[in-house]
């Protein structure tokens, strides 16, 4: 059993135990999904750092075991249980980036509840806090796509007032879902994109990623497509050198940027098939 018990039997008391062990604890408690001790745990941190990293792995493990199904009925009033001491505790946490995390966590686990309420409410805060902040807009936005909420996710696309910022936020993104393989998602992102600039921006950083293929080429299509729609001239410019500039390190012909203004839809036909339907 976690916990220092033999130093318990044999002094009388149970010794003070450092806060990295208590950490250790929650990780092993949650391993066997048992999220009420995992909360016992949490009355044992003092500082906020080591308590904010206890509150942001048991939610973690809540919106994972809920995602996978892995929770039976029985053992849903518990985890209930435990979330309102869990909210309890986030209320102590101070540090501005660390509210918002557990209140964008908070967010998603009420929404997979069903409770749409209480996360409407913790989203709004978490917004509310963040600002204008530009890491901390990335990361209630990433999350929000990381677990299918896009609806939500386009609500906070809505509030950001700073085009520009949405934009390259989106575009860096969709480079961080294609990486990971969530290919899909990486495409959901784009359709928010709206100025193609960063249209433009985000199939060029695609091709890049995929490098020389096919799917590179095509890519390099949408961006050109794209970067051909953009009316500042030296934004155009700029993004259409950095397009020719990747083409001449990939073999074979890329259609030119006539070639697809001509035939639009054809090339986004197989550009959905080839990086959409077949992904």
């Amino acid at each position: 059993m976690p916990g220092n018990l033999l130093e318990e039997f044999l002094f009388g008391e149970k010794k003070k135990r450092s806060e990295l062990e208590v950490l250790a604890d929650v990780e092993i408690y949650l391993s066997r999904l048992d999220f009420e001790e995992a909360s016992r745990c949490l009355d044992e941190l003092e500082s906020d750092q080591n308590l904010f990293v206890a509150l942001q792995m048991i939610l973690s493990k809540m919106i994972t075991t809920l995602r996978e199904g892995v929770l039976s009925e029985g053992d849903l009033p518990e985890m209930l249980k435990v979330l309102e001491k869990v909210m309890e505790k986030s209320n102590l946490i101070v540090v501005l980036n660390y509210r918002v995390t557990l209140l964008t966590y908070l967010a998603v686990l009420f929404y997979l509840l069903g409770d749409e309420f209480r996360g409407d409410m913790a989203l709004k805060t978490a917004l509310s806090l963040a600002g204008d902040r530009k890491n901390l807009l990335k990361f209630i936005l990433r999350t929000l796509f990381s677990v299918g909420l896009l609806k939500k996710a386009g609500y906070v696309l809505s509030k950001i007032g700073d085009s520009d910022l949405l934009n390259l936020q989106l575009v860096e993104l969709t480079k961080v879902f294609y990486q990971a393989g969530e290919k899909r998602k990486a495409f959901e992102v784009i359709k928010h994109i709206e100025k193609p600039y960063y249209k433009a921006l985000a199939y060029l950083a695609l091709a890049e990623l995929e490098k020389q293929s096919e799917l590179a080429k095509a890519y390099l299509k949408a961006a050109e497509y794209f970067a051909s729609l953009v009316k500042e001239s030296n934004a155009s410019t700029s993004i259409m050198m950095r397009i020719k500039e990747y083409e001449h390190k990939i073999s074979g012909d890329v259609v030119s940027v006539q070639d697809i203004l001509n035939r639009p839809s054809e090339t986004y036909e197989w550009l959905w098939e080839q990086g959409g339907k077949r992904l």
